[in-house]
């Protein structure tokens, strides 16, 4: 039974549930897995624990958008309505299927957002109070990482069963997508489907969020989360 003080990161996707926890900053974490229906798994990982819980929302639950600006836009609702609108077309589900989560952008530039089954939200929210953030992975790495990427420079994520990327064109996000990551395909063929697809950076930003990756792919640059190192 953990204490009041533990931390503990989720990260779940359509298979199941990963939990570090730790119970003191600067201990190490304890790492469990459940390959249960995410919430099913994420409630059998944290049956007895107590402390402060973060959930980070891969890409194949929280589909992830950039909305580009549109003059016009008066409010949140309006925003709300065109979020959802991008959403059910680029990914195909009737609006009021989705659940959408975005920030409203400063004047002029794109807003990200994410978008889930209602049915997860409604489950999200059905879980004890101590759950803190829910965060859709890639749009919260767009946002930590947009002070340090190059005005022009591509973020890409791999994830367990997807990669995913998030364009930039002169410091402004751009195009967003995911594609799936099928079984035994190579980080080198995963790369040539984006360059297919118009991804043409030769040096993006490329973080792993894979947790069954003991080392980094030569071709990334970091873990997208500290405790996804195997060292931490």
């Amino acid at each position: 039974m953990s204490s009041i003080l533990t931390e503990h990161i989720a990260l779940l996707d359509r298979n199941g549930c990963i939990v570090w926890s730790r119970s003191l900053p600067f201990n190490p974490w304890r790492k469990q897995a459940s390959h249960e229906p995410p919430i099913a798994a994420l409630k059998s990982l944290l049956s007895d624990a107590h402390g402060r819980l973060t959930v980070y929302l891969s890409s194949n639950l929280a589909y992830p958008v950039s909305l580009p600006w549109v003059d016009g836009l008066k409010n949140r609702a309006d925003w709300q309505r065109y979020a959802l609108h991008v959403l059910s077309e680029r990914y195909g589900r009737p609006p009021d299927s989705w659940h959408v989560c975005w920030s409203l952008p400063s004047y002029g530039q794109a807003a990200l957002a994410a978008g889930m089954d209602r049915s997860l939200w409604s489950q999200l929210n059905a879980l004890p109070p101590r759950l803190g953030p829910v965060r859709p992975l890639l749009p919260y790495l767009m946002a930590q990482r947009s002070r340090t990427l190059d005005s022009n420079q591509t973020l890409l994520l791999l994830e367990r069963e997807t990669l995913s990327w998030a364009g930039r064109h002169t410091a402004q996000w751009g195009e967003v997508g995911v594609v799936p990551r099928p079984e035994g395909h190579s980080i080198t063929e995963l790369l040539e489907t984006l360059h297919a697809l118009g991804m043409n950076d030769p040096h993006p930003c490329f973080l792993v969020a894979d947790p069954d990756c003991d080392t980094l792919p030569v071709q990334a640059v970091g873990w997208a989360l500290p405790m996804l190192d195997p060292a931490s």
